[in-house]
C-alpha cells in the first residue's frame, strides 16, 4: 500500500459505506421488531471504518494491531449476548453480532483494495438479513424428506459430478463386440457420464428454482399467478393441478385457462437454458421462433386473465385462490431415471437415423412429446444438431415437439378438469399453431 493520502481516504470511506449498508437494515429491523441493541447504523459505520484503520495501523505500526482489533470487535459484539442470557432481557440478536464482525472484516478488505468483493459481501449480507420472514416461511413449508433429498442431490451435483469422467465410452463398449454383430451408432459421443449427468443437474436445478417459487409465491394465489409461477417448475404438473382443481369450481373457466397458457409460456425458460448449453448454433437458429411462441402464450394468458377478472368483477365474485401441490424435484431416484431415459432416447435416435428415414425420428419425437416426455427429446435433438441432423431439421423437430407437448393440455383439461375449458383452450392453442408454423417457415 502506497502513501497516497487520497487513496487511503477513499478506501476508508468505502469501509464506512459498507457499515452504513448493513447498519441501515439492522436499524430498520430493530425499529420494526421493537428491539434494543448497542449496535445500530452509526455503530456499524464506525466498525467498518475501524476495520480499515486497524489494517492501516497494522501495516505502519505493528501487525498485531489488526488481530487485537478483530478480537475487540468480537468481544464488543458478543459479550452483550452473554449478559442478556443471564438477565433474561433480550438486547440484541446473534445476527446483529455476526453482521458487525463481517462489517469489520469487509472494511479491512476494502482498505486492502478489494473494494468490489467487500461491497458484494456487504450487499449479500444485507440481503440475507432482510429475508428473515421469507426464509422462515419457506423453511416451515419444507418437509424433512425434501430436505434430505436436497442434501443428497447437492452431494451428487457438487461433489460427485466434478469427479465423473468427461469422456465418451462408446468406442470402448463397441470394442467388446464383433463388427458384424454390433450396429455402430452415427454419434460415438453418447455415453459420456459427466455430460449426461450435467444435463440432469441443469434440468433438476431449474425445476427446483420453480419449486422454490411455487413454495414462496404460489401458495394461496390467484390461478393465473399460480400458472405463471408453476411453469418454471413444470407446465405439465401445473396444468394437471389446475385442471383437477377446476372441477371444484365449474363456474370459473377463464382463470384456469389463463393459468395453463401462462404455465406453458414460462416453461420456455428451461428449454432456452438446455438448448443454449448444448448447441449454441442451434440456439441461435431457434431463438426467434421459440421467443415468438413464448410471447404469444404469455399474451394469450394475459388476455384470458383480463377477461376472467372482468367477469368476476361484473358478478361481484371474490377472487379465487388455491394451493398448488408440487413435490420436490430433488429426488435421486427420479434423477437416475431421467438420466437413463435421456441415454436411451439418444441411443434410439442414433440407431433410427442410421437405419431408417428421419421421418421415424419425427414420429418418435412426436410420441414422446405428446406424453409429456419432451426434455429427453430436446436434449437428444440439440445434441445431434449439426452432426447427425441438420440445424434446420433439428429446429423443426424441437418446435414440433414443443407444440405437440402443449397441444395435449386441452386433452388434460377434457379428461381431468372442467370441460368448459376445452373451447377457450383450443382457441388459445390454435393461435400457437399459427405462430409455430410461422416459425417453421420464416424464421
Amino acid at each position: 500500500m502506497g502513501n497516497d493520502i487520497n487513496q487511503i481516504i477513499f478506501r476508508l470511506f468505502i469501509g464506512a459505506v459498507i457499515g452504513a449498508i448493513v447498519g441501515l437494515e439492522r436499524e430498520k429491523s430493530m425499529q420494526i421488531n421493537q428491539e434494543k441493541s448497542p449496535i445500530g447504523v452509526r455503530t456499524d459505520i464506525l466498525i467498518g471504518l475501524f476495520g480499515g484503520v486497524a489494517l492501516y495501523l497494522s501495516q505502519i505500526v505493528n501487525p498485531w494491531v489488526f488481530l487485537i482489533s478483530f478480537f475487540a470487535v468480537i468481544a464488543y459484539s458478543f459479550v452483550p449476548l452473554t449478559r442478556q442470557s443471564s438477565s433474561g432481557e433480550k438486547m440484541m440478536s446473534y445476527k446483529t453480532a455476526i453482521s458487525s464482525v463481517i462489517v469489520f472484516l469487509m472494511g479491512a478488505l476494502a482498505f486492502h483494495g478489494e473494494i468490489q468483493i467487500a461491497l458484494t459481501v456487504a450487499i449479500i449480507t444485507t440481503f440475507v438479513l432482510s429475508l428473515k420472514y421469507t426464509l422462515t416461511k419457506f423453511i416451515v413449508g419444507i418437509s424433512y424428506t425434501e430436505l434430505i433429498d436436497a442434501v443428497k442431490f447437492l452431494i451428487i451435483a457438487f461433489i460427485i459430478l466434478p469427479f465423473l469422467p468427461n469422456q465418451a465410452f462408446d468406442q470402448s463398449i463397441i470394442g467388446f463386440f464383433e463388427p458384424d454383430t454390433f450396429v455402430k451408432p452415427l454419434d460415438t459421443n453418447i455415453i459420456n457420464p459427466y455430460r449426461i449427468w450435467l444435463l440432469i443437474v441443469i434440468i433438476s436445478g431449474i425445476n427446483f428454482l420453480g419449486y422454490i417459487l411455487v413454495k414462496i409465491f404460489g401458495r394461496h394465489k390467484g390461478y393465473s399467478l399460480t400458472g405463471l409461477i408453476g411453469g418454471f417448475y413444470s407446465s405439465t404438473v401445473t396444468s394437471l393441478n389446475l385442471a383437477t382443481t377446476s372441477k371444484a369450481h365449474p363456474d370459473l373457466v377463464y382463470p384456469f385457462v389463463a393459468g395453463i397458457l401462462l404455465a406453458c409460456g414460462t416453461s420456455f425458460f428451461k428449454m432456452f437454458v438446455l438448448i443454449r448449453t448444448l448447441n449454441t448454433a442451434l440456439f441461435d437458429r431457434l431463438f426467434l421462433g421459440m421467443l415468438a411462441m413464448c410471447a404469444y402464450l404469455l399474451l394469450a394468458g394475459g388476455i384470458f386473465h383480463y377477461i376472467g377478472e372482468k367477469k368476476r368483477r361484473g358478478k361481484k365474485q371474490t377472487a379465487q385462490k388455491e394451493l398448488v401441490h408440487v413435490k420436490s424435484p430433488l429426488n435421486l431416484k427420479s434423477a437416475f431415471k431421467l438420466a437413463g431415459f435421456v441415454l436411451l432416447i439418444m441411443l434410439a435416435a442414433n440407431l433410427i437415423l442410421r437405419y431408417a428415414d428421419v421421418t421415424w425420428y419425427y414420429a418418435l419425437a412426436g410420441l414422446m412429446a405428446f406424453f409429456a416426455v419432451d426434455d429427453p427429446v430436446i436434449i437428444s435433438t440439440a445434441d445431434m444438431a449439426g452432426k447427425v441432423l441438420t440445424l434446420d431439421t433439428a429446429k423443426n423437430i424441437i418446435l414440433g415437439v414443443i407444440l405437440l407437448n402443449f397441444l395435449q393440455k386441452p386433452a388434460t383439461a377434457w379428461f381431468f378438469g372442467n370441460r368448459k375449458m376445452l373451447k377457450p383452450l383450443v382457441l388459445g392453442f390454435l393461435g400457437l399453431v399459427l405462430v409455430t408454423v410461422g416459425g417453421l417457415l420464416y424464421l
